[in-house]
């Protein structure tokens, strides 16, 4: 009755310690923790400030704003009539374009800056040019230096009377997925 005795004790302090040994390693076996991935966007930005260039043609009609027949940044047509003072006197735009006053802005403007890092920039490269709240899609025509000049052919009419501005110059967005860095072994 004794051997009996000892061998359940015996087999009880094994189970017991085995059941200790099980609980420890499921303990340290818990779940990883949960992380989060997120798509997010990195936009390469310059700032700049610089000169605006237009190709513009000035009018040699006199210069009675009541007889124009046409407004402060209207666009008119080659050939259109844009003076008629009533004596006959008539004046007909020598080009298309923007008018704006005393001359004609045509085929889009250029944004002319001196930038340090000019390395991320190269001729025909196609960049953004945000500036006075709109973006306008541009080309870099020539990196000489540190001079950079830039194309842009849309948004003419919001540089009629700017001389200088300052601009962001949006070089491109890459897109990926973000992960805590305590989930990369």
């Amino acid at each position: 009755m004794r051997g009996r005795f000892l061998r359940t004790v015996t087999a009880l302090v094994f189970l017991g310690i085995g059941a200790y040994l099980i609980a420890a390693f499921a303990r340290s076996m818990t779940a990883p923790e949960t992380v989060t991935a997120r798509r997010v966007s990195v936009t390469d930005t310059l700032f700049a400030e610089g000169r605006i260039l237009r190709d513009e043609v000035y009018l040699d009609c006199p210069y009675d704003t009541e007889c124009f027949t046409v407004a402060e940044g209207q666009r008119v047509s080659a050939g259109a009539l844009i003076y008629s003072d009533g004596d006959g006197d008539s004046y007909y735009s020598p080009c298309g374009g923007f008018f704006a006053g005393d001359r004609i802005v045509r085929n889009g403007w250029y944004f002319e800056t001196d930038i340090e890092d000019t390395d991320r920039l190269y001729e025909g490269r196609s960049i953004s040019l945000v500036f006075l709240g709109n973006t306008h899609p541009a080309v870099v025509e020539s990196v000489d230096g540190k001079r950079v000049l830039i194309r842009c052919r849309e948004g003419l009419g919001d540089v009629l009377y700017l001389d200088t501005a300052e601009a962001e110059l949006n070089l491109g967005t890459v897109t990926g997925t973000a992960v805590p860095e305590a989930s990369v072994f």
